[in-house]
């Protein structure tokens, strides 16, 4: 993908990031959610890329944990355009500092996490566990940032917390080839494929009797392949 057509792109996120703004203003919150899905396919498809999905029959009238690796700019609009739920986002509060895209986010419905402050962040993890107890899944990146070389970084119990809490089943995401695409620190895009892999879930009933470290280390073993 040439300069131009990067541009392109960039210049058609702004402008959707606009409307999707003013939908929320005028609309409330809820209306997020369809219009981000609506906006990530359309990015992908004008970016020219191509998501070939590996799935897992999981339940789409049921709330789930989804847990995901994170190495690109990529994957949020990836999992948007492809999971068949609905589902909100934690995210760290600095990213709320960006212009246009901050105000995007204290407007939608997903979580902001201060990592500074406990006491916030616990706020947060009641928050997601509430929306999980409504039947509305969460996605969780447990590295907490980009991956630059695409491994898997150090893996954050906030997901497992979660987990624990609420008694939900976690739905592992595997994204592949996302940061050949879309480097860390880069706006370019490359064309090119994506495999997104949703692994077989993990229900309580599965995880309740072993410790906090190990399901971390399970869930760090299943989205490492």
């Amino acid at each position: 993908m040439n300069i131009i057509s990067t541009l392109k792109v960039l210049i058609y996120t702004l402008t959707e990031s606009f409307k999707i703004i003013n939908i929320m203003k005028k609309e409330g919150s809820d209306k997020f959610y369809d219009a981000a899905k609506i906006w990530s396919t359309k990015l992908l498809k004008k970016a020219k890329v191509s998501i070939k999905i590996k799935s897992y029959n999981y339940d789409k009238n049921k709330s789930y944990i989804i847990v995901a690796n994170h190495s690109s700019y990529l994957d949020i609009p990836i999992l948007l355009s492809s999971l068949d739920i609905p589902f909100v986002i934690m995210y760290k509060r600095e990213l709320e500092k960006i212009p246009l895209f901050g105000e995007g986010l204290r407007l939608s419905p997903f979580i902001s996490v201060d990592r500074s402050n406990p006491r916030d962040a616990v706020k947060s993890l009641a928050s997601a566990v509430n929306l999980l107890s409504n039947n509305i899944s969460v996605l969780i990146f447990p590295e907490g940032t980009r991956s630059v070389d695409g491994n898997l970084g150090e893996f954050k119990k906030g997901a497992t917390r979660i987990a624990y809490k609420s008694k939900s089943s976690i739905l592992p995401v595997r994204i592949t080839n996302s940061n050949e695409l879309m480097k860390k620190n880069s706006l370019f895009i490359k064309q090119g494929e994506v495999l997104l892999d949703i692994k077989e879930e993990i229900k309580f009933e599965d995880y309740t009797n072993i410790k906090e470290d190990e399901l971390l280390s399970k869930l760090k073993t299943i989205l490492s392949k």
